[in-house]
């Protein structure tokens, strides 16, 4: 994005020095080696920076309604409720 002339030289600057700073994070953060301690946590973030496709989700719910429900607890089951 081309600095705007309009904009007043200070403003520019900040502009400027906001790109430099969002550029070097994402260039750092892509350059980061990660050690997970299990598996799991590897997951768990891959999960959550990982955008599902929009087909997904209405595959995922009818695959959950052919999924049983979890069993009743023992306990449950022995107090009655």
């Amino acid at each position: 994005m081309p600095d705007d002339p309009n904009l007043p030289p200070l403003r520019q600057q900040q502009e400027t020095r906001a790109r430099e700073e969002l550029a070097a994070r994402v260039e750092a953060e892509q350059q980061t080696t990660r050690e997970f301690q299990t598996p799991e946590e590897m997951l768990r973030i891959d999960a959550a920076r990982t955008p599902l496709p929009d087909s997904l989700e209405p595959r995922l719910a009818e695959s959950m309604k052919a999924t049983p429900g979890p069993k009743r607890s023992w306990w449950r089951s022995w107090l009655g409720h």
